[in-house]
């Protein structure tokens, strides 16, 4: 037997589980938080998540649009909107005319500065649970949530509108899981910001972001 090939090969495997532990020890371990932790980082999503409702555009239109195009009026969605007794389209001389109707007014997100542009948000980001959460950092948790897509409008559940925006149909359909990395600040969790992808579902409203910081309790 081979007595300096055994001591190597403990050697080896000592050094390689005290890497792991090393690395372990660093990035930490995933795990379900104590009730109070996973109420702080529910109650840092939920505000993060007030003043970014999901909308179904990634930009702001203004009303009323003339004379579009075949290719703009399908991009839009706007013939959906109609549907959905958000928008109304007139006929003229030199082409369509969509505009709000009534219900469309009241369910406009309209821009803080220019009142003619904003968006139509059907939801936020409510969590419901938080499933896990590890160190990501010395100052940041990286945590793992499931939400749902509260409070819809009726509108929202309008069936050739979930056609023309499928991820107004996804978003409203149960229970998802996301993650976010919150960091430790001396005000308590706070959301890592990110850019807003438009792939997420997720558009800043600038007149929601505004009710969300002087909301009372916020």
């Amino acid at each position: 037997m081979n007595v300096n090939r055994i001591g190597n090969s403990v050697r080896v495997v000592c050094v390689s589980l005290s890497s792991l532990l090393c690395v372990t020890a660093f990035t930490g371990c995933s795990s379900a938080p104590a009730a109070q932790e996973g109420a702080a980082y529910a109650k840092s999503l939920n505000r993060y998540y007030q003043g970014r409702p999901m909308c179904v555009w990634s930009d702001q239109v203004s009303f009323p649009v003339q004379n579009p195009t075949a290719q703009e009026v399908k991009d839009r969605g706007y013939e959906a909107l109609v549907s959905a007794g958000l928008l109304a389209r007139k006929a003229k001389a030199s082409g369509a005319v969509y505009e709000l109707t009534a219900a469309g007014r009241a369910a406009f997100d309209r821009d803080i500065v220019d009142k003619s542009a904003g968006n139509f948000c059907y939801g936020r980001r409510k969590v419901t649970s938080i499933a896990s959460a590890r160190h990501d950092s010395p100052a940041t948790e990286l945590v793992e949530y499931q939400y749902t897509v509260g409070d819809a409008p009726a509108w929202a559940r309008n069936g050739a509108l979930q056609a023309a925006f499928p991820q107004v149909a996804t978003d409203l359909s149960g229970t998802h899981t996301a993650q976010a990395t919150l960091l430790n600040t001396t005000e308590g969790w706070e959301v890592a910001e990110r850019p807003l992808r438009a792939t997420d579902g997720q558009r800043a409203s600038t007149l929601a972001k505004m009710k969300a910081v002087f909301a009372p309790g916020s």
